[in-house]
């Protein structure tokens, strides 16, 4: 949960404190059957708090997914709508198998590899981040659930 709590600060830390300015700001969090519905739902609220325009893209359109713990939310866009709009932040969500199925996509991997050439942030919470390392996105500090550690160590930067 600290972790999560890091993240919505740092977050809203690389974003200007002018309402006006918060307005512009745009963000979008991809999920997917198996995704954890408090990461879905608290990072989405935070940001939207803050004034960010978030959509939730689901990777199995426009359907309801099922979070891992059986809560079914209605994601605003299907990921291959939402995909080619511009994003300051894409958010990947943790949860099992979510995090896997992110790792597995390879439409996620290219928005996630342009993203990062742009120089625009990507972030991934719990289990997430083994998506970055399936995407080979790189990282310079990452944290993770600690059912997923092993993979990231693997990968050598993580």
């Amino acid at each position: 949960m600290m972790s999560l709590l890091c993240l919505f600060l740092a977050c809203l830390s690389l974003f200007s404190t002018t309402k006006a300015t918060m307005a512009e700001k745009t963000a979008l969090l991809i999920a997917t059957d198996g995704s954890e519905e408090m990461e879905v739902v608290i990072t989405a609220d935070v940001l939207v708090r803050g004034g960010v325009k978030v959509t939730i893209a689901g990777l199995n359109g426009t359907q309801p997914f099922k979070c891992a713990r059986g809560t079914k939310i209605v994601p605003d866009a299907a990921f291959e709508d939402a995909k080619t709009g511009s994003y300051d932040v894409v958010i990947l969500p943790g949860g099992q198998p979510g995090s896997n199925t992110l790792a597995a996509h390879e439409g996620v991997g290219f928005l996630l590899r342009e993203q990062h050439e742009k120089g625009k942030l990507v972030a991934a919470i719990c289990a997430a981040p083994i998506a970055l390392k399936s995407h080979k996105i790189p990282a310079d500090l990452v944290t993770s659930h600690p059912s997923v550690q092993k993979q990231l160590e693997e990968a050598g930067r993580f």
